[in-house]
């Protein structure tokens, strides 16, 4: 049952009086700016564990809008439909979702949702801090001044009660470029009791409104008591099935972009314009070539109007900033007497358009080949551990930026040289040739011992060397099983496990075989040597051989004259008794 009411008299007249003179838009008038049972269609809950039943916003199964805003690289920015106003953990849940944040015994803390509705629903958990808070929906095309009529379903252990957030113009932005938000509560309440009810209410967006930033509006509760609610029954809520109502968003060109946001209202080939020049910052994706002709527009090739052409800018929206300076490699840690390349070839503007600068802050130094958008130079001797730091200016029309790369160098480290090493065959049985496909996709001609039925064949990395000539047990050895081509595992792995043999050595008896079979054994031998303070392997730690037989097809003996005879004599002997057993039916 849905219960709706007012609290305040004076507020329903005022409310009837509303809807009965709305003239601007009649009730046939009006568009849903939310599709119906949209989180319905949610999929992507997790389906084991802590987390069963629930799913973030910013899933990539979630809802998102995309605002006509678009990010450095141009691209349209999304953003979650959904969300919570305030603090603590909100979430898409489904009716599989009966875990209980925090101990069983608390039953304030159980999050599946109260009987009489068994779809997706939103959901805000016992952190929820105010009263104030609650769950939102954000609304694309808000129209200053037009009056909009919002529905929803909700339950919660206290008063639910409608409200919005949006920004004023000119409101504070704070550090991270965030407008400073202001909530507004609205009339209508309804009591829960963690019951579902439906509450519904209506609003006129202020003329103070900033429609660049984002307009929300949500359910909350409207009680007094108790003021503080975290950790309380009275904290967690659920809701579902948001409307929306109010005109149609104007888009005088049908291309999709409401015509508050489009710079361009009557063209359906553009709509941004950062510096408001009357040059379209890009063409929308849903102008083809025909419409780019036949827009009469011309792109602009400086966005923020600030003298430096797109093409040079890292920053094309932002009159603020030209630069971006990226440095690689992102593993910065190098070998003595190796060549080291500082790239910043990711970098804008490029060495043609700006000035590259590159300087030794720190460490040994070296000498530097500056090459462009990168540099190079030697890695000194060391007898330990160095840091060394570089920098790189970069200097265009109207900026300069800096940026550092600190690095390091270490001593060279061991060297490991695997050996592999077969005994046990019989060499008489010699070898054959195996035509493998290298790694060019060129077919080539490869010799494979052969190791026939019978022989006892020991293989051996135990001739494993490094450069530091450390002691034989603090290798680690693995034995994989290939076929002549590597490219996976033997299917039978007879000879060698799934998971390998970790001894330096391995010994089996060749069985009988029906075909010939090239096989590889491949031993990987490592030092246990790591770059500092990682778990990554130096290369040089790490080293691999192989073993390559050849399977020799187990031979059927031959049958002599003699024993021909004998199985003559037996089949006729067998012919002459059929022969007198069946005379002897007649």
């Amino acid at each position: 049952m849905s219960i709706i009411s007012i609290n305040k008299v004076a507020a329903a007249v005022a409310a009837t009086l509303l809807l009965a003179s709305t003239s601007s838009f009649a009730a046939d008038e009006l568009v849903e700016y939310f599709p119906d049972g949209d989180l319905e269609g949610l999929t992507g809950f997790e389906a084991s564990g802590w987390g069963m039943g629930n799913l973030v916003y910013e899933a990539p199964t979630g809802i998102f809008l995309f605002r006509t805003a678009v990010d450095a690289d141009g691209n349209k920015i999304p953003v979650s439909a959904y969300g919570q106003i305030g603090t603590g953990w909100s979430r898409y849940i489904d009716n599989t979702r009966t875990q209980a944040a925090g101990p069983q015994s608390l039953p304030e803390r159980s999050e599946h949702a109260p009987a009489g509705n068994d779809t997706n629903v939103q959901f805000q958990n016992h952190m929820r801090s105010a009263h104030s808070d609650g769950l939102a929906r954000e609304v694309e095309g808000i129209q200053v001044g037009v009056t909009y009529y919002v529905k929803g379903d909700g339950a919660t252990k206290g008063t639910l009660q409608w409200a919005y957030a949006y920004s004023k113009q000119g409101a504070p932005v704070d550090d991270n470029g965030n407008s400073e938000v202001t909530l507004v509560a609205l009339t209508n309440t309804v009591l829960s009791d963690n019951a579902w009810v439906t509450l519904e209410d209506s609003f006129t967006a202020p003329a103070d409104t900033d429609i660049t930033q984002p307009f929300k509006v949500y359910l909350r509760t409207a009680d007094l008591a108790p003021a503080v609610i975290v950790k309380t029954e009275y904290a967690r809520m659920w809701v579902d099935n948001f409307s929306l109502k109010g005109p149609e968003i104007p888009d005088a060109d049908e291309d999709g972009i409401s015509d508050l946001y489009d710079k361009f209202p009557n063209n359906a080939a553009a709509a941004t314009d950062t510096d408001d020049d009357a040059m379209p910052d890009d063409f929308l994706d849903s102008c083809d070539q025909a419409c780019i002709d036949g827009s009469g527009l011309t792109l602009d090739n400086d966005d923020d109007n600030d003298t430096v052409l797109d093409i040079n800018d890292a920053y094309p929206l932002d009159a603020t900033k030209t630069i971006e300076i990226e440095i690689g490699p992102d593993f910065s840690m190098f070998i003595e007497n190796t060549t080291i390349t500082l790239d910043a070839s990711e970098s804008v503007p490029n060495s043609d358009v700006g000035t590259y600068s590159w300087l030794q802050l720190s460490g040994t130094e070296v000498t530097l080949a500056p090459d462009g958008q990168t540099v190079s130079f030697t890695a000194p001797d060391v007898e330990a551990i160095e840091e060394a730091e570089f920098e790189l200016t970069i200097e265009d029309a109207i900026n300069t930026e800096v940026a550092t790369y600190p690095l390091t160098i270490v001593p060279t480290p061991a060297t490991v040289t695997a050996s592999a090493t077969i005994m046990g065959m019989d060499e008489a049985n010699g070898s054959t040739i195996v035509i493998e496909t290298n790694e060019d996709g060129i077919e080539i001609e490869v010799e494979y011992i052969n190791v026939a039925v019978g022989d006892v064949i020991v293989i051996s990395g135990s001739a494993t060397t490094d450069s530091e000539n450390i002691e034989d047990n603090e290798f680690t050895y693995l034995w994989k099983q290939f076929n002549s081509s590597m490219g996976d595992p033997r299917w039978d792995q007879r000879f060698v496990a799934g998971g390998g043999i970790s001894e330096s050595e391995f010994t089996f008896t060749v069985p009988e075989w029906n075909e010939d079979t090239p096989i590889v054994f491949q031993l990987t031998v490592d030092n246990g040597v790591n770059w500092p303070d990682t778990e990554k392997r130096f290369d040089a730690s790490v080293d691999t051989a192989t073993i390559k037989v050849n399977l020799v097809k187990t031979q059927s003996p031959v049958p002599d004259g003699g024993s021909l005879g004998f199985i003559g004599m037996m089949l006729l002997g067998g012919l002459s008794l059929v022969r007198r057993l069946v005379k002897s039916k007649k």
